[in-house]
């Protein structure tokens, strides 16, 4: 479950849906997938592996549920890959996922209840920061990216709430959910009891994916260490929300098949390692062979950048633009976006003319179209802050990032990535002036638009709560430097390996904040700061645009 503050769902949220409604345009039958990924989890667990031989050889559709309710592999990998939104294993069992949700549509569709009301039941322990946060949302919104099992028999959810158990760490929850069953849904949900591997003791209700529910009360149970959470079911759109799926959705409408969708809808989520996995496994998605070729290169590109290899994405950036023929020509926005590419990446490697060169190439193709396009005139003013940034001209930096926020807030939806990136920009700026009060607040409004548009665990996510941290420990909030030093370093868990040297620099800037509030003797005195020296701990981290 991801728990919604303010009436307002979230970017993880939001991705996992439209990442969803993906998932159920696939047509293909794919056990193999399944079974494959499936193997590889549980390869020392003969119980499960026999589990999945039988899914790959007598696998039914029609027997979805029955499959998710029994005790097997199905259901921890999905629910485990559509909670951390691992894009791989949720494509990996996209037919599973397809089914069980469409088994569910149908059966809602069919078993329309003759009673209006309906009041369901779930009991599970949830962390004390989790429940702190339900217990100060009362009235918001509480989504779920998973399946969610329910049931009509309120002690048989109690045995999963885990209430006489003393755990500090750990709180017993009864969701008690009351249900209007003539109001639309924002998924389906249906009485799945007589396809169940439990029939007839649990008395089930299953909800698909990226069902909303708004949070009415929470009270202790009388006589019990259980809370009681009541929900209703809702289909709220958040305004902001939607806009920004509406935005993402021109793009993905553009594309020709699902896999090159997947694709899109990776790029404009900034994961290109998971964007080039997707073409690849696309044998159709252009039938000109040069401009599938030329895709190609152009993805190894940004997966290079985006791994700060700026040799090697100049090499491909350049293979691409040596390819490039008239069929390129009709796609100008693709050509602005790659002359902006070279030109970020020329700036990495310092050659600060040819970057300028390859900047104004795009600004000149965009002021050359018919209809000017206004956010890649803001990426010229960007891009042309980053130049004079590197040039170590904070004043004039500040001025081109300040006109092109001005252009991006004017034609973006509000949440949209590229906000928070210019935010984070101008909060670079402020840091370089010594302004940290002002470097602080820029980097504050970069996280709150990148929580709304991104994935949770998205690396930019992870190096802004870092750059928060540097910051608050700077003006001496040094609790608060801690509570975002330890963000940035669970998100960066979620994506990074152990040995990654990020992750040692994050726990080592955490270890120095716990020791610093524990001594209360390792400041230094404000006026013999030097800057470069006071970050060295995590100097490196993630790239100053992040």
């Amino acid at each position: 479950m991801s728990l919604e503050t303010n009436n307002k769902q979230d970017g993880n949220f939001m991705c996992s849906q439209l990442f969803k409604e993906l998932i159920l345009q696939t047509e293909d039958q794919c056990r193999e997938d399944i079974a494959m990924f499936a193997r590889k989890y549980y390869t020392d667990n003969p119980q499960q592996l026999a589990y999945i031989s039988e899914f790959e050889n007598t696998y039914d559709p029609s027997e979805a549920i029955t499959w998710y309710t029994r005790n097997t592999f199905l259901y921890r990998m999905v629910n485990k890959a559509l909670r951390t939104q691992d894009h791989l294993v949720v494509y990996a069992f996209r037919l599973f996922i397809r089914n069980l949700h469409m088994k569910l549509n149908l059966l809602q569709a069919e078993n329309k209840s003759i009673n209006n009301k309906l009041v369901l039941y779930r009991g599970q322990s949830l962390t004390r920061d989790d429940f702190e946060k339900l217990k100060s949302n009362i009235g918001g919104l509480l989504s779920v990216n998973t399946f969610l099992s329910t049931s009509e028999k309120k002690d048989i959810a109690l045995l999963f709430t885990g209430g006489t158990i003393e755990d500090s760490d750990t709180e017993g929850i009864l969701f008690e959910i009351d249900i209007s069953t003539n109001e639309v849904s924002s998924a389906p949900y249906a009485n799945v009891d007589q396809f169940s591997a439990f029939q007839g003791t649990e008395k089930e209700y299953l909800f698909s994916m990226g069902t909303v529910f708004r949070i009415k009360s929470i009270d202790k149970i009388s006589g019990s260490a259980v809370w009681n959470v009541r929900l209703s079911l809702t289909n709220h759109t958040d305004a902001q929300v939607e806009n920004l799926n509406l935005y993402m959705r021109q793009g993905l409408q553009q594309c020709k098949t699902v896999l090159s969708k997947f694709t899109n809808l990776m790029q404009q989520m900034n994961f290109p390692e998971k964007a080039l996995h997707f073409y690849m496994k696309n044998s159709d998605i252009e039938k000109n062979p040069i401009i599938e070729d030329i895709t190609l290169k152009y993805l190894i590109g940004d997966l290079c950048l985006h791994a700060n290899n700026y040799e090697g994405a100049l090499n491909y950036y350049q293979k691409v633009l040596e390819d490039m023929n008239e069929n390129m020509q009709e796609k100008p926005m693709f050509v602005c976006n790659l002359y902006n590419r070279i030109g970020n990446t020329y700036v990495k490697l310092g050659n600060l003319d040819l970057a300028h060169e390859f900047h104004q190439r795009a600004f000149d193709l965009a002021l050359s179209l018919p209809e000017i396009n206004q956010c890649q005139i803001a990426a010229h003013y960007i891009y042309q802050g980053d130049i004079v940034m590197e040039q170590n001209n904070m004043d004039a930096a500040l001025i081109f990032y300040q006109k092109g926020l001005a252009l991006l807030i004017a034609h973006l939806p509000s949440t949209h990535s590229s906000i928070a990136h210019t935010y984070s920009r101008i909060a670079h700026v402020y840091r370089q002036q010594e302004k940290i009060q002002e470097a602080l607040e820029m980097f504050e409004k970069s996280l709150s638009v990148l929580v709304d548009s991104s994935a949770a665990n998205h690396p930019s996510i992870s190096a802004t709560h870092r750059h928060i941290s540097t910051l608050l420990w700077i003006l001496a909030r040094d609790e608060e430097a801690l509570h975002h030093g330890l963000q940035a370093l669970q998100i960066g868990a979620n994506t990074l390996h152990v040995d990654d040297p990020q992750m040692k620099r994050r726990q080592d800037w955490v270890d120095f904040l716990r020791r610093d509030i524990h001594d209360h003797k390792c400041r230094l005195e404000e006026n013999s700061h030097d800057w470069d020296q006071l970050l060295a701990l995590i100097k490196g981290d993630v790239n100053t645009s992040s």
